[in-house]
């Protein structure tokens, strides 16, 4: 008997003992750190710009034919001294449009541009080409599928537009214009 109880008082103490290096441990284990939340916020944003060499108009013009009895050559009215540069913030599919923004074409003759593939500066995913666009006063799809990207600034970077003025097939419409100047607008959605 005197060992049960013996054995029941070891017990207890063996117990109160583990329990106050328990709490003293808990107490002097304190922690000493302490967090906090941080909100990251990246905007969505989309940026144009037509880059090159010469900031004056390009100029366009048909060659004179060398024979009477033919029609006036459009095959070399082709100008690719412009690029088209952007960046785009998003995971959405923009698109960059074009169109005539002001001015009128001279009848029976038309503006087509069309976006290289993207160069080899710039990182994300560029988009895809709509290949030769005829010009009008109506926004058209030049690019699409833009992702988060960005083509580089200036010459040699992004998409080098190549105009070329074309015959519409109306060629009877076809009337000397000393100056017809067009405004051509490229647009990136947002």
């Amino acid at each position: 008997m005197i060992l049960q109880h013996l054995n029941r008082y070891t017990t207890q103490f063996i117990t109160s003992i583990v329990l106050v290096f328990s709490f003293c441990a808990i107490s002097y284990a304190q922690p000493n750190t302490d967090n906090h939340d941080v909100k990251i916020i990246v905007p969505k944003s989309s940026t144009i710009q037509v880059s090159g060499e010469t900031t004056e108009s390009i100029v366009l013009s048909p060659q004179l034919p060398s024979d009477a009895v033919k029609p006036l050559n459009f095959e070399s009215t082709v100008n690719n001294s412009l690029w088209l540069n952007y960046s785009a913030v998003s995971q959405e599919g923009k698109n960059i449009y074009v169109s005539i923004a002001d001015g009128d074409l001279p009848a029976g003759i038309g503006l087509t541009v069309q976006a290289s593939t993207p160069g080899d500066d710039g990182q994300g995913n560029f988009g895809e080409s709509a290949g030769s666009i005829t010009l009008s006063s109506v926004n058209q799809a030049l690019v699409r599928g833009i992702t988060t990207c960005f083509t580089g600034e200036g010459t040699n970077k992004g998409r080098q537009l190549a105009y070329e003025l074309i015959s519409n097939n109306q060629y009877q419409l076809i009337n000397a214009t000393p100056n017809a100047t067009i405004t051509v607008c490229y647009t990136i959605t947002d």
